[in-house]
């Protein structure tokens, strides 16, 4: 996406996820203002904690700034479920944290600083259906701040049970502030840690997932981070437990669960399987047991024994893609996601119309492209052909100067080995990034 001045990639998966409950990226949420008369005005209210009055006659729309006010903070929450009643930001009280003035600060973009007392409350309403029943996914990213014995709380849930860090070596899982698990986390180089949960079996079943891959899994004796109706608070909550201190960046929770590649990828990384890899990644996966590559395995279709770990590189944005896995790994994102596939050209697309990875966004009663019969196999018409489009796919047209190997040969035979010129009508790419049909299978109609 672009305004013209600056351009970034945006991952748009949870953002359409009609089982999102909370997608926060930690910017500030933006309200639309209107006058007496209903009119919007130019100047929307940027809940960044600045205080602002807004002065007549609105026709000058002045916003000026107070350098001695402050305002509660509201950090967005992106989530767009009607089939679930999301919370509708995090509130921070006024004077109690900030909002970066410059991208800086997170994984990727702001982030927001934990002081160690100031808490961030999303407000959980009642649910149409039991939340209970439904498996969850929780994630967020960390960077703690504290000593290596000193406990700090990170998450405490509206059922009341809590999640508490222990420097960067440990985390404790709290049912009425008394400790029911304790879990060890492996030591890393890197600021920032992705924390996960995965959700299951009445929320009793609980696999916590670092970095992406699963470390530690606990059948607990009821349900623990539940969202139900109430509050849930990253940060400081109640004495003697000061909250952490740090950063926190993309805390995420979806009403489902999800494979290990989506876990992966809310990490910021990608799995690969470890064919031939050096000492460094072989040491990465003896971090996690033996029943987390099984399960990797199991989903891409693989052989038990073998070895799995999330590429990641957080160290500049989306910098872990499939254009640059280390040395002796193999990608297995679409054996997990598209095991169906691939897109080839001259064929017709393969049918996902029960792929569990598109139906967590298409639905039914999905509109237009989010509808299921964008899944659907459609015997006539070749995927060069097809208007419908995977989210990671280029346009169907390029236009303008083609220059010579613009696209190299990949899955696909590439493209020209020779500068030409699209005619008006374009030219379709397909025939250049797909693989080409496999003999004996039905062609072009």
């Amino acid at each position: 996406m672009s305004n013209g001045v600056a351009t970034d990639e945006i991952a748009f998966d949870d953002f359409l996820d009609p089982d999102a409950l909370i997608v926060s990226n930690m910017r500030a949420s933006v309200t639309q203002l209107h006058d007496e008369a209903g009119a919007s005005l130019a100047i929307p209210h940027h809940w960044n904690g600045d205080g602002r009055t807004l002065l007549k006659p609105f026709v000058l729309q002045m916003y000026p700034l107070d350098p001695e006010g402050f305002e509660e903070i509201h950090l967005q929450n992106a989530a767009t479920s009607l089939r679930w009643n999301v919370p509708a930001y995090g509130l921070v009280e006024a004077g109690t944290g900030r909002i970066e003035p410059a991208a800086l600060g997170g994984v990727e973009g702001k982030g927001f600083w934990l002081s160690g007392d100031n808490t961030i409350r999303y407000a959980v309403p009642a649910q149409p259906r039991d939340i209970v029943a439904e498996d969850t996914y929780v994630g967020i990213f960390v960077d703690p701040r504290a000593g290596e014995d000193e406990v700090r709380e990170l998450l405490r849930f509206p059922d009341g049970t809590a999640v508490r860090l222990v420097g960067r070596s440990q985390l404790l899982y709290v049912v009425d502030d008394v400790v029911v698990r304790v879990v060890d986390l492996p030591a890393t180089d890197e600021r920032w840690i992705h924390l996960a949960w995965r959700l299951r079996d009445g929320h009793r079943d609980v696999t916590f997932l670092h970095d992406g891959f699963a470390l530690d899994r606990w059948v607990a004796d009821e349900p623990l981070f539940t969202m139900v109706a109430g509050e849930l608070v990253v940060g400081r909550e109640t004495a003697p437990w000061t909250g952490v201190r740090g950063w926190i960046d993309d805390l995420v929770a979806l009403a489902h669960d999800v494979d290990p590649e989506v876990a992966c990828n809310h990490a910021r990384g990608t799995l690969v399987r470890l064919d031939a890899a050096p000492r460094a990644w072989n040491a990465i996966a003896a971090r996690h047991p033996r029943w987390a590559h099984d399960e990797v395995a199991s989903a891409a279709g693989g052989s038990e024994g073998e070895r799995f770990a999330c590429w990641r590189d957080i160290a500049g944005d989306r910098a872990a893609h499939l254009r640059n896995l280390p040395e002796g790994t193999v990608s297995v994102r679409q054996a997990i996601h598209f095991p169906e596939g691939p897109l080839r050209a001259g064929q017709p697309r393969p049918d996902s119309s029960a792929n569990p990875f598109c139906l967590s966004c298409h639905r039914e009663e999905g509109l237009g492209g989010l509808s299921t019969t964008a899944l659907e196999y459609r015997p006539e018409v070749v995927a060069e052909d097809d208007p419908r489009r995977q989210p990671l796919q280029p346009p169907r047209r390029v236009f303008g100067n083609i220059p010579a190997g613009w696209i190299p040969a990949g899955p696909g035979p590439g493209g020209p080995d020779e500068h030409l010129q699209a005619p008006p009508e374009g030219l379709v790419i397909d025939p250049w990034v797909l693989p080409e049909a496999v003999r004996d299978q039905v062609a072009r109609p």
